[in-house]
């Protein structure tokens, strides 16, 4: 199951001024409403995932936590894939992503109750 990614992240939440998740201690992680709302865009310079290449492919995760803090779980979240990805690339994405392939998402993962079916938008992805 190895796989490889080198790109871009931009992160946003609902917080006033920055995530505190990203400290990911407990007694930092208040969440400025109660609740967080938030979206990770990943740009994929490049990578692959068991033999299929990911270059060039966009990611997005979004995600809602009920709050008061990201430990607490229960979050609903969706992941949107590129529609230029092919079967593959979305295969092995959505494993990434939803930390079935280990690595930083797979941290995350048990904190999620609720995963909706990912989608794929057409949209123009400018960076």
């Amino acid at each position: 199951m190895p796989w490889r990614l080198t790109g871009q992240l931009i992160e946003t939440c609902s917080c006033n001024m920055f995530c505190p998740c990203w400290f990911t201690v407990q007694e930092l992680m208040i969440m400025d409403q109660g609740w967080c709302a938030g979206a990770m865009v990943f740009r994929a310079r490049e990578g692959n995932s068991d033999g299929v290449t990911l270059d060039g492919r966009t990611v997005v995760f979004v995600i809602d936590f009920p709050g008061p803090t990201m430990f607490d779980g229960n979050a609903t979240a969706r992941l949107y894939i590129d529609d230029g990805a092919n079967a593959d690339q979305r295969r092995e994405l959505e494993a990434i992503c939803s930390g079935n392939k280990g690595g930083p998402m797979s941290a995350l993962a048990p904190l999620i109750a609720k995963c909706r079916a990912s989608g794929r938008p057409s949209a123009t992805w400018i960076w």
